[in-house]
């Protein structure tokens, strides 16, 4: 049984040069951040630590810098690697997902063997988002992908509890053996 959603068209159409305006602007909230929080960790401390951090500026903004390259480098290479599923298909022997990557919009197909599968449902509540449903696909201990049911277009699809019932039916893997 197959199921689909529509492609993304608002992800699709972001385009480098808007991408590289939000990385630009989110560098820069990130930069000043860490100088604040800097300031806030070190504050009424007089150590050793803080007169290096404070008297040789340059290299500490190298490092903040760095860091926040680091953690925003590392968020788009999982979106480009993992991509956003838009279909699933289950067979006797086989689930296969389809996979849209969303920063240049190749559409691609994963393969995984039953036998190799191991699928964990997260159930999250939160102010902000609610409750949420959180899929992870594993093959062979790798997270292949996620899949957040409630952030999703798949909310919105019409067999979503029979799609979240083949999901459960299938395997669950204990969350204590978890691997990003």
């Amino acid at each position: 049984m197959k199921y689909e959603i529509n492609k993304p068209e608002s992800e699709l159409t972001e385009g480098y040069f808007t991408l590289a305006l939000k990385y630009i602007t989110l560098f820069i909230i990130g930069w000043i951040g860490g100088w604040i929080f800097l300031m806030f960790v070190s504050r009424g401390k007089r150590s050793e630590l803080t007169d290096l951090l404070f008297n040789n500026t340059e290299y500490t903004s190298i490092a903040i810098s760095l860091a926040v390259i680091y953690f925003f480098g590392q968020r788009s290479f999982k979106k480009y690697r993992m991509g956003l599923i838009t279909s699933i298909e289950f067979n006797e022997t086989k689930l296969k997902l389809g996979l849209l990557n969303t920063i240049n919009g190749s559409h691609k197909y994963k393969e995984i063997e039953t036998n190799n599968l191991q699928i964990s449902l997260k159930n999250k509540q939160d102010n902000l988002f609610g409750k949420q449903r959180v899929f992870e696909f594993y093959e062979k201990n790798i997270l292949i992908n996620r899949l957040n049911i409630e952030l999703t277009a798949w909310c919105r699809h019409p067999d979503i509890e029979t799609i979240v019932s083949n999901l459960s039916d299938i395997k669950t893997k204990p969350l204590s053996n978890d691997k990003q």
